[in-house]
């Protein structure tokens, strides 16, 4: 799946790796049909497969990532990997319950920040994990552990999503002054979820540089180094778009006023967005286009069992 993902290509059916010649098409189309499998008989070493589908199939915009996440999230539920003691009865040493919950943990970062961009409802719910994310399989103390980064987010993310269903539309008019308290309810929960996200931030490796936005930081960095925190940052304020636009909306719905502060918070995250993405340059674009992926833990979303 990660061949076919990253060498699929409209013009070209065929892709050369050393000395050998395969079809791009075919491999990819293999995949999709080793997923049926995967799907019916959930095991361990399966859902690892289907997550690594998952992860190259959203690097490069395929269709079937929701799909893929919603198949591994039925894996996860059938093996019971939200249960430590669970994971204990199943697998009797050490390591493959520490592989078992990367696995969970991996598909919760995957998956809730999807469903926060989408709009969708998560099939795996934080509230019913028992135990803490692990650390990723290859960190050591000397570097960043970029596996509990992405897992710390996922449950921020979780927490903006659980509060958007209070202003569904279709709820009755609220009785008089029950749109003051709707007000400070929002605004109460946007506190907590930007103070979570300040935290998350703030906890970045790069946070404590001096100028870790300005275009002479950017431009000293590394491709891969610029990425990553391009990438970080820009989600940071994605979520807060998402957190003031979300909580908005449940004011407006309660007869309530005072959106005007969120609708300027969310047009100064979109220009920050932009901001950063006014630093990608040239050399970037050529990177990731010969770059298959960082598929370890350097990377803010690579795969680490």
């Amino acid at each position: 799946m990660a061949i076919g993902c990253h060498g699929l290509s409209l013009e070209q059916g065929h892709h050369t790796i050393g000395k050998q010649k395969y079809s791009v098409s075919m491999i990819f189309k293999e995949a999709l049909y080793m997923r049926q499998n995967l799907r019916d008989k959930p095991t361990l070493r399966g859902l690892q497969a289907l997550l690594t589908m998952a992860y190259f199939s959203g690097r490069v915009g395929d269709d079937s990532t929701s799909s893929l996440l919603a198949d591994a999230a039925v894996c996860a539920q059938t093996l019971e990997l939200h249960s430590a003691s669970a994971i204990e009865k199943q697998y009797n040493s050490s390591s493959e319950q520490q592989v078992a919950k990367r696995a969970l943990w991996f598909l919760n970062s995957l998956e809730k920040p999807r469903c926060l961009a989408e709009g969708l409802l998560p099939l795996i719910h934080d509230d019913l994990i028992d135990y803490d994310p692990p650390s990723s399989a290859s960190h050591s103390p000397d570097e960043v552990d970029w596996f509990a980064i992405n897992a710390r987010f996922a449950t921020i993310c979780y927490s903006i999503i659980r509060e958007r269903p209070r202003g569904k539309l279709g709820r009755s008019s609220p009785r008089r002054g029950q749109g003051q308290a709707s007000q400070h309810s929002a605004s109460s929960t946007i506190s907590r979820i930007e103070s979570l996200l300040d935290e998350w931030r703030g906890d970045l490796p790069f946070a404590s540089d001096t100028n870790a936005t300005e275009s002479n930081e950017f431009a000293a960095l590394t491709c891969s180094e610029r990425r990553h925190r391009i990438k970080c940052l820009n989600k940071y304020w994605s979520a807060v778009i998402a957190t003031h636009s979300g909580q908005a909306r449940v004011v407006v719905v309660d007869g309530g006023g005072g959106v005007g502060l969120s609708k300027e918070r969310c047009v100064e995250a979109a220009q920050e967005i932009l901001k950063n993405s006014h630093y990608i340059t040239s050399t970037d674009i050529l990177y990731d286009i010969r770059d298959t992926g960082d598929h370890d833990c350097g990377d803010p979303g690579g795969v680490c069992w």
